[in-house]
């Protein structure tokens, strides 16, 4: 079972609210809901108290964030490589017009 899943139904089980959760976790009901939602995962400490609370050992495989910053930040570099691409195809392309109409004027 994913840690998102156990939360919601240890939580569920012992009929706590999530901000009465938040409450015992000194969390916000923000934190709780993205716990439960799969959106983040909380600190090995809330972790720990989480597991004395609702009794259920927790464990994470990673501690990383969900993978959907990382598109943003894959998305975010594919456009700002396409731009850069785009910039120097433009001023490639203003280079070679300028010298085919002569500038810079050669020396006599």
């Amino acid at each position: 079972m994913d840690m998102s899943k156990a939360i919601r139904e240890g939580r569920d089980r012992l009929g706590m609210s999530q901000e009465a959760l938040a409450e015992r976790l000194g969390v916000s009901r923000q934190a709780v809901s993205k716990w439960e939602m799969g959106t983040s995962v909380p600190s090995p400490e809330n972790r720990r108290a989480l597991s004395e609370i609702l009794g259920t050992g927790l464990q994470v495989e990673r501690e990383t964030a969900p993978p959907v910053p990382l598109r943003r930040w894959k998305r975010l570099t594919l456009a700002a490589g396409l731009l850069c691409l785009a910039l120097l195809a433009a001023l490639g392309w203003i280079l070679y017009s300028a010298h085919q109409d002569g500038w810079p004027p050669e020396d006599p």
